[in-house]
């Protein structure tokens, strides 16, 4: 009778201890599109490289952008927040930039999701994101609509 007991509770146990499960994996691709504030069109393609790693409420996955391992993409765990963002050269070859799209989807399940694109020197992103870490989400909004471009995520 204890074993019949016993064998409920340790499927439990092992249930209970599994971490939460990724909404992407490896492989998966992210299209994103966008114009900044002064009119610059970008885009690029993520792709996946890892199956994730999950700290703080937040999933991240390194993935291959403009060049391989360029990229990143980042989402809550709710899905109602993610970003990717590319590294890569100027046309000049000469300064290292980023392009960051912060966009806003519905939860999970979500195809596409509009945001707000940034795309500035490596500098100037560190500089930017200096000044908005911290913020709450609405202070965040207000600011990325004040400096930002739009841009979409789309998964494909």
């Amino acid at each position: 009778m204890k074993k019949l007991l016993l064998l409920p509770m340790l499927l439990l146990a092992s249930c209970s201890m599994s971490g939460p499960t990724a909404p992407f994996k490896a492989g998966d691709a992210f299209i994103v599109s966008g114009r900044t504030k002064d009119g610059v069109n970008t885009n690029f393609t993520a792709v996946l490289r890892d199956n994730g790693k999950f700290e703080d409420n937040y999933w991240q996955y390194d993935a291959d952008g403009s060049s391989t391992d360029s990229a990143l993409l980042v989402a809550k765990s709710s899905q109602d927040y993610v970003y990717a963002k590319d590294y890569f050269e100027s046309a000049d070859g000469k300064t290292d930039m980023i392009v960051g799209c912060y966009a806003y989807p519905g939860g999970p399940g979500w195809k596409q999701a509009n945001g707000f694109l940034i795309r500035e020197t490596r500098a100037d992103y560190d500089a930017f994101w200096k000044r908005i870490s911290g913020m709450n989400v609405n202070d965040l909004r207000f600011e990325l609509s004040k400096t930002a471009g739009d841009c979409m995520i789309t998964r494909k």
